[in-house]
């Protein structure tokens, strides 16, 4: 009898014993890998903060902003152009083709001031908006700067200023100014230049990486329509690029971090990922498993948080060499490969953002190099023809001259070496400039 007792005891207790077996393991494996994870995650904030500073300190730069009145004005003007700067953009599938000929017609590359006319399509949509614009323009000269709302502790959900909206605007501003310039109306093009101005300043004080390079795009586009004009007044030669441009780019690069982290230190996992963290094209996110979320990520978030840790250390370590003296001696595409090596195939994090991150570098050189080339062209513009040459010391690249050389009534200006980056760009450093 107590034999059979016995039996009967023991079967209860192997499912007890199995059951905590099931149980437990996972439960350490679990508790393991979120303890691994934040040490990692512990270890990177130390390791940034010996180089760049608290990851925390980036809010220091950038209060809180509440919504502009100025942006609803400014909006309520736009939406008639098929342009929205808040909201959603107004129902127009007839524009998007107007928008991309503006654009086209406003980053035509040059080497000389010569000044085409307009494209028939982009004078005909100037003229059909001119009353529109021009109000536009005087509330941008007139209003000051925009400010764009701003929550930075909100990480990746903090409101973001309307870049496709910004984007197009300037195009039609500065295609106002081409316009007016070929017509010979050179206070014109200088107010749509300004107003162009403003509209693009407004995003110099923005933490977001992608609104500094938003930022430089629309400098580039200015500057080249800088080098073909003339007549425009000669505080321009300032205007070329923000004095504070790469500080603000090294605050954009902390804040880049520090949205990471926060992602990291959030508990999220694989299922929070979405097109704001992950590139399509590195990871479908369709393909990952349909487990009910709050169990996938509760399984998932050490993997993002190691990944993340993995991501700001690769990130501090290549970010060093590039924030030198000499910005034109590294290359970007390498540093960035060097920098995608070391990330083990799970980093899903690593693999889409390190590399983006750190070509931002090259088009920051990039920009700079090209206002200088802006502002050699501007002061050559009023100064006499060099005889036989002058020579204008970079201050971008220690080993870059500029050289301008006067022939048969024209200036050029040029780079030597001709090629100053290490990663050669598509455009040639050169420009020449007609007689008067």
């Amino acid at each position: 009898m107590g034999r059979h007792n016995a039996v009967r005891g023991a079967g209860p207790r192997r499912w007890r014993r199995s059951l905590l077996l099931l149980v437990g393991l996972p439960m350490g494996f679990a508790a393991m890998a979120y303890g691994i994870g934040g040490l990692r995650m512990r270890s990177a904030r130390r390791g940034w903060a010996r180089c760049f500073g608290s990851l925390e300190s980036i809010l220091e730069h950038f209060p809180k902003k509440g919504p502009d009145p100025r942006v609803h004005r400014l909006d309520e003007s736009t939406r008639a152009l098929g342009i929205a700067m808040r909201g959603v953009p107004p129902a127009s599938p007839s524009s998007e083709g107007e928008f991309t000929r503006l654009r086209t017609f406003t980053e035509a590359a040059s080497t000389d001031d010569t000044l085409d006319a307009p494209p028939p399509e982009v004078a005909a949509f100037l003229e059909r908006n001119e009353a529109a614009v021009a109000a536009i323009e005087s509330d941008l000269l007139e209003s000051g700067d925009l400010e764009w709302e701003l929550d930075l502790p909100r990480g990746y959900d903090a409101p973001i200023p309307p870049l496709l909206g910004i984007r197009r605007l300037h195009d039609v501003l500065v295609a106002r100014a081409l316009l007016a310039a070929y017509r010979g109306d050179h206070a014109e093009a200088d107010r749509a230049l300004e107003a162009a101005w403003r509209l693009g300043r407004s995003l110099h004080g923005r933490p977001e990486l992608f609104c500094q390079l938003l930022a430089l795009e629309l400098t580039g586009t200015r500057n080249g329509v800088l080098r073909r004009v003339r007549g425009l007044p000669a505080t321009w030669a300032e205007r070329t690029i923000s004095s504070h441009v790469v500080s603000a780019m090294r605050r954009a690069y902390q804040s880049e971090a520090y949205w990471l982290s926060r992602f990291g230190d959030g508990r999220t996992g694989l299922a929070d990922l979405d097109l704001r963290i992950v590139d399509p094209d590195v990871v479908d996110l369709q393909t990952l498993p349909r487990a009910p979320a709050a169990v996938f990520r509760f399984a998932t978030a050490p993997v993002v948080q190691a990944g993340i840790a993995g991501t700001l250390d690769r990130f501090r370590l290549s970010l060093e060499p590039m924030l030198g003296a000499d910005p034109c001696a590294p290359d970007p595409e390498a540093l960035a490969k060097e920098a995608e090596a070391p990330l083990p195939r799970w980093n899903v994090v690593g693999g889409a953002a390190l590399p983006g991150m750190l070509r931002a570098w090259a088009r920051l050189t990039h920009a700079r190099l090209d206002a200088e080339l802006t502002r050699v062209v501007l002061e050559a513009r009023r100064s006499p023809p060099p005889s036989p040459r002058a020579l204008v010391p970079s201050a971008v690249c220690p080993r870059l001259t500029w050289v301008a050389t006067a022939a048969d009534g024209h200036v050029t200006i040029a780079a030597d070496p001709a090629e100053p980056l290490v990663h050669p760009s598509a455009r040639p450093w050169r420009f020449t400039l007609s007689g008067p």
